[in-house]
């Protein structure tokens, strides 16, 4: 299960060849924003079942979709505290591999830097990587 926030192009590539080696059965994104209008129908994601939500993410939603799918895997580009509590449960309840991920540029700047060092306290209670 990919919880990704804005679908681009170059993403729906990477889910593609992600899918091409293994199961991808569920795609979560917000709805398509002046910074990001996709047009999601036009994506192909190798089968993956397309979920568009509003963000943020609640953790109801985020604990249905695991109940229901029973993923291996969860990696997720949303951080808000209902997707990070969803994340915790799957873990603790399924035994669900979860992995942070992100594509924003990294340029050491200081705030980025402030981000880390308070990621890494966040980091264990809701993702393996």
């Amino acid at each position: 299960m990919l919880l990704w926030e804005s679908l681009t192009g170059y993403a729906a590539a990477g889910i593609r060849a992600l899918a091409d080696r293994s199961d991808v059965t569920t795609v979560v994104v917000r709805p398509p924003d002046p910074l990001a209008p996709y047009d999601y129908a036009a994506l192909d994601l190798n089968g993956a079942e397309l979920h568009v939500a509003e963000s943020p993410l609640s953790s109801a939603f985020v604990n249905a979709l695991v109940e229901r799918t029973r993923p291996d895997i969860v990696c997720a580009g949303w951080r808000n505290k209902g997707v990070l509590r969803a994340l915790h449960r799957a873990r603790g309840r399924h035994g669900t591999t979860t992995v942070m991920v992100t594509d924003y540029h990294w340029s050491g700047t200081r705030g980025q830097r402030v981000l880390q060092a308070l990621f890494t306290v966040v980091r264990p209670y809701a993702f393996d990587a």
